[in-house]
């Protein structure tokens, strides 16, 4: 990022936590100093994305394989979700030595806090030669679908939005738009 970005994205925060801090003056109740300290939480986050570094510690990827540890995980830090997005797709890699093999897995990521939580879940195999390497084609596509399904709804039930795509660590993209005013 460019030094006059930066100064612009330090000029904004700084005006939305002068806003917090008269929020914080004016009203003085419990639900509205935990909104507050999340809206804090969110603009701590904002700038260690911005800059990469967390307290002097660079964002890290923290992976899973299995979805009930992921869930448990985004349970466990559900309120830190940035915009309460997960990220849902199927990943589909090739490999060629002899027979074109397609390995089939669901992936998901959720900017969690500054580090982005990840989940690589295996789902299996298929080629164009089913009865020497790997699974049938539909039925590894359909485990695959129903994985999703599965997955999307558990998510669903966290409260959590589900979107297509992968975040990946350092990703700014997905920030919220820029404001003229600034």
């Amino acid at each position: 990022m460019e030094r006059k970005e930066f100064a612009y994205h330090l000029r904004a925060q700084a005006k939305r936590l002068v806003a917090l801090a008269a929020i914080l003056e004016r009203d003085s109740d419990v639900a509205t100093d935990r909104a507050v300290r999340c809206l804090l939480e969110q603009e701590a986050n904002l700038l260690s994305r911005r800059t990469g570094v967390v307290g002097g510690e660079p964002m890290v990827l923290v992976k899973f394989n299995f979805p009930d540890e992921f869930l448990e995980e985004l349970t466990k830090d559900k309120a830190l979700v940035y915009q309460g997005i997960v990220r849902l797709t199927q990943v589909f890699g090739q490999e060629q030595k002899i027979l074109v093999v397609t390995h089939v897995s669901v992936v998901a990521t959720a900017k969690v806090g500054p580090d982005v939580i990840r989940m690589d879940h295996r789902i299996g195999s298929y080629s164009d030669h089913p009865g020497v390497y790997g699974g049938d084609r539909e039925t590894v596509l359909k485990k695959s679908r129903e994985a999703l399904d599965t997955i999307q709804a558990q998510f669903e039930q966290l409260g959590l939005e589900v979107r297509a795509g992968i975040y990946e660590p350092g990703d700014t993209k997905n920030e919220p738009p820029r404001s003229e005013a600034g």
